[in-house]
């Protein structure tokens, strides 16, 4: 039980390592990512365990360190998936769903013939793989990794690329399920004939479109049973929200579907319907939760590829020289392949569609999709049986742990300068990952901006008294008065903002001071926290309470003098409503006659047929 029980051990810790430092080495280091340092603590750890060998034993050191493709497809996938369909910019994505589905099918068969043809004239040379070997690995290095896009794109930064990319990594798992099984049931010596490329493109649309429908119902069925609890917890619809999503992709998996295409289905659909028949805070709870699971399984899976990269069982059993010269005809053939489909139908796409494509964003696309990451991984453990520990398969696994840590690592570290070039610099206030993010909207002339006073509230535990509020900062709205008045505190006073009933502010406001620290007590346990701080009310000059986050979005804010510190000028700026980023309107884009008219009839279905029944915006639950 021992031996069983280290590995989930030595990850949770590992997991709490990198949540401690690994946001720390990342906003210091600009061409780091939080893969990257996943990863290269995975690697850390690995040596370290490599080092005491004599003590834990071969056999226990290969179980600790070897990647289990199960537990990948069972429990980390899932969560990445639905967290990324359930902030999915939906407009985006459907208004560009033509030139996703190119590039995730006419792609995938694009790239497969140039490793394909590759493979077989390294084949002719080496004599090293047999044809069910070329195969399968065209079809595993053919596909665009998703889990390594979202390391890559921010769907807050880039919505259209991120819809782009990220949708094609959606529909390219569908085709390389297809892919695969067809080539498992060709045999160990197959041949390429017409009809095979029929059926195995008949077995995509297939397994593509069931998918989806089963991932829609259930959906569908979600928003029903919220509809249905009027009364419901939060814990409760959070609990029903994310079994209900993990179900979908359970069956899908179970029925040979693609259970990626059906929970990302489910969970746009869910986030159009389902999210609306339940109130605000639990659509925020349900949000923040998917992504806390969604993160902690991206860590997971990092760290995972690092350990594996150190299992001396793989290496030991392989030949390393043939596992690095296929690595790298791998990594060019697969830049090569891409630059070969992406460019052209990106022009195609600029040709139709009203949002274009520039040329550095189309770099970018390139670039991001040649990444190849864990599922790469866990898809040659799934296909190679490795449990003869022979050389052939063992050669094979090691070039894919070369690709995905070169992809992981080099790659990595070009990423963000090359992000930089192309995209331009990021503003400073989307470093910091820890703060919620919002799309700037413009202030609004005509609204009158309310005058605020700052109350503070005196509390009795240890007889501490409130220290006077700078008036610098007192017609300033109630977000950015939060903000300015812990810059004008300074750094020895501790400040919690509270509303007019003596109830403190929703934890996400107070968030935002997450990253300073201020002390008033004496008390020696007041750098620990507690009911000793000091409370700040923010009321209105006609007594109201503090302006709803609608109300706010609207108002022009008077921004702090420069000299108020560097986090009231990054956080002062007006802000839209602090629902999902997802849930945020998105601009009207002047489409194409044929595209109007779907958008039309699909519009006019939803609000008549859909909404009335499963919910959505036009009936949404505002308490």
């Amino acid at each position: 039980m021992a031996e069983e029980e280290s590995n989930p051990g030595m990850i949770v810790f590992l997991l709490l390592l990198w949540a401690a430092v690994g946001h720390r080495i990342t906003a210091r280091l600009s061409f780091v990512g939080d893969g990257m340092t996943a990863c290269g603590l995975g690697l850390a750890m690995g040596l370290g365990l490599l080092a005491a060998t004599e003590f834990l034993g071969e056999e226990t050191l290969h179980d600790m360190l070897t990647f289990n493709p199960g537990n990948f497809f069972t429990f980390f996938l899932p969560p990445i998936i639905f967290s990324a369909g359930l902030s999915v910019r939906k407009k985006s994505f459907f208004r560009n769903f033509v030139s996703i589905a190119s590039l995730g099918i006419l792609g995938t068969y694009v790239a497969l013939t140039f490793i394909v043809l590759t493979l077989l004239l390294y084949r002719k040379c080496f004599g090293f793989l047999n044809m069910q070997d070329v195969l399968a690995l065209g079809a595993i290095f053919a596909t665009t990794d998703s889990v390594a896009v979202l390391q890559v794109l921010d769907k807050d930064r880039s919505p259209i690329l991120f819809s782009l990319v990220f949708g094609e990594g959606v529909i390219n798992d569908a085709a390389g399920v297809a892919l695969l099984r067809a080539i498992q049931e060709l045999g160990d010596e197959p041949s390429l004939t017409v009809r095979t490329a029929i059926l195995i493109t008949f077995s995509f649309l297939y397994l593509f479109v069931a998918s989806g429908l089963l991932g829609a119902a259930f959906g569908l069925t979600a928003a029903l049973l919220l509809k249905a609890s009027p009364n419901i917890h939060v814990h409760q619809a959070v609990s029903m929200v994310g079994m209900i999503a993990y179900l979908s992709y359970l069956v899908a998996e179970h029925f040979g579907c693609s259970g990626i295409v059906a929970i990302f289905t489910c969970a746009v659909v869910m986030s159009h319907y389902a999210m609306y028949n339940v109130p605000r805070e639990i659509r925020k709870a349900t949000r923040h939760t998917a992504e806390v699971f969604s993160y902690m399984c991206e860590g997971a899976i990092f760290l995972y590829v690092g350990l594996d990269t150190i299992d001396p069982v793989t290496w030991q059993n392989s030949n390393f020289g043939v596992s690095v010269s296929l690595a790298a005809i791998v990594v060019f053939v697969c830049m090569l392949g891409r630059a070969c489909f992406v460019f052209p139908l990106i022009h195609l796409h600029n040709k139709w569609r009203p949002e274009k494509v520039k040329f550095r964003e189309m770099v970018v696309i390139w670039w991001s999709g040649s990444m190849r990451g864990a599922v790469s991984v866990a898809l040659v453990y799934h296909f190679f049986d490795f449990t003869d520990k022979s050389e052939h398969v063992a050669s094979i696994i090691g070039m894919t742990i070369i690709v995905v840590v070169f992809s992981t690592m080099v790659f990595g570290a070009a990423t963000k300068p090359l992000l930089d070039v192309m995209l331009g610099k990021q503003e400073p206030a989307d470093t910091h990952s820890h703060l919620p993010r919002h799309s700037p909207q413009k202030p609004s002339p005509t609204q009158p901006q309310p005058e605020l006073e700052m109350k503070p509230y005196r509390p009795s535990r240890f007889g501490q008294e409130a220290g006077a509020i700078s008036p610098r900062i007192s017609a300033v709205p109630s977000e950015t008065a939060e903000i300015a008045a812990a810059d004008a505190a300074g750094d020895n006073e501790t400040i919690v903002f509270a509303n007019d009933d003596g109830t403190e502010t929703d934890n996400e406001r107070r968030g935002l001071l997450s990253n300073k620290s201020f002390t008033r007590s004496a008390h020696p346990l007041s750098r620990l926290g507690g009911p000793s701080f000091n409370k700040i009310h923010l009321t209105s000059s006609e007594g109201d309470e503090s302006s709803s986050s609608e109300t706010r979005a609207a108002e022009a804010p008077k921004l702090p003098h420069p000299k108020q510190g560097a986090l009231a000028r990054v956080l002062a700026e007006d802000r839209i409503p602090r629902e999902s980023r997802a849930t945020e309107e998105e601009p009207d884009i002047e489409d194409t006659a044929v595209a109007k008219r779907i958008q039309q009839w699909w519009g006019n279905f939803d609000d008549t047929y859909m909404q009335p029944v499963f919910g959505g915006p036009k009936f949404k639950v505002s308490r």
